[in-house]
């Protein structure tokens, strides 16, 4: 499984630039919907957290799942 790491650099300075942010399939989209959105037309659960539980991630892109269903399992 990939998972994305992304420095802490956020424009509404909710981060700090040491911080690291790690985004999951199914987790949620971060700081950051832009590029979630830019990529799949969309957004699916909160910003942090994502889905709330395995059958929600049947709603994702289906390169997506598999990551989201190691979350629950």
């Amino acid at each position: 499984m990939i998972v994305q790491t992304i420095n802490g650099f956020d424009v509404t300075g909710d981060l700090k630039a040491s911080d690291m942010v790690i985004l999951s399939p199914g987790g949620g989209y971060g700081p950051n919907e832009a590029g979630y959105k830019k990529q799949y037309g969309r957004t699916w659960g909160a910003s942090n957290g994502g889905v709330t539980n395995r059958y929600k991630c049947d709603q994702l892109p289906a390169n997506l799942q598999g990551g989201c269903y190691w979350r629950y399992n």
